[in-house]
């Protein structure tokens, strides 16, 4: 069992990743607070600690403080934490800067982890990297110690850099996932399973963990293929009418990469 104790504000998908990490790493989750104090209590009794219902009754005899709330509420959370407290506060936003400490703590900094994070649904690959960031070196010394009870995927971003990465992900994942759920519909509108993409999708997943996306790029947009465009533009009509938009945007984005004479 590490000596290290903490607590964590928040009692969504990270603030669940986080308690459940660390307890199964022999971390002492101390207390765990949230506006919707069931929720509190459900996180709480799964990893042995106490469900607390304000902020303002937390012990702050802790070395960590996480605050693991949506980016619109963190603000909130630390003007109810009293300044010059003694744990290190963190927060786990990927967008927001670390100047939203300022003046506020002593000691503080940004533990992000690069992942999509669903309550009831475990995860596939536990190896993402956790991105971190502090006010001091001493600081930044004491999370790194923190995380790598857990794991050696750390990587040190600074805020620019986090955020960079965090609209990079949100392409990558949210978008793509969007896109997913469009494709399950038109597969659906024909009785079709949308399990028939899983070997297209898992094949394209393989290659760009080898090789630069605009590498293996393919598609009519890819070749210009404009009739095969319109047929498309076609089919689309019968659905939303955002399907055909965000069609005719990523084709026209796709074409104009490639095949533009400038």
């Amino acid at each position: 069992m590490s000596s290290k104790k903490l607590s964590i504000i928040g009692s969504g998908n990270v603030a669940n990743y986080f308690a459940s990490t660390f307890y199964d790493n022999g971390i002492n989750v101390n207390q765990i607070t949230s506006k919707n104090i069931e929720h509190a209590q459900l996180l709480a009794n799964k990893v042995n600690s106490n469900a607390i219902a304000k902020i303002s009754d937390l012990d702050f005899e802790i070395d960590y403080l996480i605050v693991a709330v949506n980016d619109s509420s963190i603000a909130d959370v630390l003007a109810e934490i009293p300044v010059h407290v003694s744990p290190i506060i963190l927060h786990t936003s990927g967008n927001t800067d670390i100047k939203i400490f300022n003046p506020l703590f002593r000691n503080f900094g940004v533990l992000y982890p690069l992942q999509t994070f669903s309550k009831h649904t475990s995860l596939v690959n536990t190896n993402f990297p956790i991105l971190l960031e502090a006010n001091s070196k001493e600081t930044l010394k004491k999370i790194r110690d923190l995380v790598s009870l857990f794991t050696n995927n750390i990587m040190e971003l600074d805020s620019n850099q986090r955020q960079v990465t965090h609209l990079a992900a949100v392409f990558a994942n949210n978008f793509t996932n969007h896109l997913f759920s469009i494709s399950s519909s038109i597969l659906a509108n024909e009785n079709i399973d949308f399990q028939i993409l899983f070997p297209l999708l898992n094949e394209t997943i393989s290659k760009i963990q080898v090789g630069e996306p605009d590498a293996i790029q393919t598609g009519p947009a890819r070749r210009n293929d404009e009739n095969t465009m319109k047929k498309h533009q076609e089919i689309l009509t019968k659905y939303p009418k955002n399907f055909k938009l965000i069609y005719d945007i990523i084709s026209k984005s796709i074409t104009q990469k490639f095949n533009s004479n400038g």
